[in-house]
């Protein structure tokens, strides 16, 4: 009887940790607003922004679904934001030639900025993935890209492409 009271506050204490520690990873993957150098774009619900300092990427984001079938350990899409000294023309070309099929390139201006949008399907880790990138003149004709990888068939990528680009 002596050890049933301290362990009934101790499962109560570890359901409580336990909540809060669901809570704050679920705020983790809530839709932000997100400002880096030279960039601003609303992330949507279900990505998480990965905070590293020393990461290569201006930003960088995952989504928290899994791909189906044979790719259920790769994550449903990922977005990241780089710099370029590159003008958009060569980094939408040099992206093309990565790619496994181009299905399109895309040119229009959007408040100003020249801006290309290149799709098309690659291979990754044995799978087959859309991709959707868009280059866009950032500041004193660098570039910058935004990128998505889906597992095809992508659902819940095509789901999100008009939020997050």
């Amino acid at each position: 009887m002596e050890l049933l009271i301290p362990g009934l506050i101790l499962v109560a204490l570890m359901v409580w940790a336990s909540t809060r520690i669901k809570r704050s990873a679920a705020g983790a993957f809530k839709a932000e607003h997100v400002e880096g150098d030279g960039f601003a774009l609303d992330k949507p619900d279900g990505f998480l922004n990965k905070h590293f300092d020393n990461s290569e990427y201006l930003f960088d984001a995952y989504s928290k679904d899994y791909g189906t079938g044979l790719a259920e350990n790769v994550r449903a899409a990922t977005a990241i934001v780089f710099s370029s000294d590159e003008s958009i023309n060569e980094a939408a070309s040099l992206e093309q030639s990565r790619l496994e099929k181009s299905d399109r390139s895309e040119r229009f201006e959007l408040a100003g900025n020249h801006c290309i949008i290149v799709t098309g399907q690659l291979v990754r880790d044995g799978h087959l993935f859309m991709s959707l990138k868009s280059f866009w003149n950032a500041a004193a004709g660098r570039s910058s890209s935004r990128s998505r990888l889906c597992p095809t068939p992508a659902r819940s990528c095509h789901a999100r492409s008009s939020n997050y680009c």
